[in-house]
This record gives C-alpha cells, sequence and structure tokens, in this order.
C-alpha cells in the first residue's frame, strides 16, 4: 500500500514540476506550486504576480484580460501595448481635435 501512495505522490510531484515549467520557465514569480493542488488555482495566482508586475497601476484592467494568458511574455507585451494606446490617447486629447497651436 506504501508503495502505490508513493508512486501517486510522485505523479503529483511530476504534474506540478511540469506546471512551474509550463508557465513560470524563468522563475521570475515566487509562487510557490506545492501550495496549489490544481493547475488552474496554480495558474490564477501567478497571473495574479504577472499582473502586479507589468500594470501595477491597473492602467489596463479594461482592456487587456490577464485571465485570457498563459505566459507572462505575451500579457506583458499586450500591457505594453495597451499604455502605448492610453499614452497616444492622452496626447491626442490635450490638443482636441488636432487644433494644434504651434
Amino acid at each position: 500500500m506504501g508503495r502505490i501512495s508513493t508512486l501517486f505522490q510522485t505523479i503529483k510531484d511530476l504534474n506540478k514540476d511540469r506546471w512551474a515549467r509550463k508557465y513560470n520557465p524563468h522563475q521570475w514569480f515566487f509562487v510557490d506550486v506545492d501550495w496549489y493542488d490544481t493547475e488552474e488555482d496554480y495558474l490564477n495566482a501567478l497571473r495574479d504576480d504577472w499582473k502586479s508586475e507589468a500594470d501595477p497601476l491597473d492602467e489596463c484592467d479594461h482592456y487587456v484580460d490577464v485571465t485570457k494568458y498563459d505566459n507572462f511574455e505575451d500579457y506583458e507585451k499586450a500591457v505594453n501595448i495597451c499604455l502605448e494606446h492610453l499614452e497616444w490617447i492622452e496626447e491626442v486629447s490635450r490638443y482636441g481635435d488636432f487644433d494644434i497651436d504651434c
């Protein structure tokens, strides 16, 4: 009986290692995979860290949905594009309808 439970624990640990390699390959975020029982819970915890790293002021909350991303690089890229667009919109809105005085 002990060998079967050891086998199941080994399989569970291997799965958790796979999650860590898949979602946090560079180990940039300290979210311990052992704290979570499901891949979804682990990924959601990572997404919270991704969000606080890439968009700490929540400027892109309504535009970029972190739950649609499975890796930090793609999410960070989307947030950077969003921030650039928001900056451009703010810049343009300063001058009204392009009525620019030089």
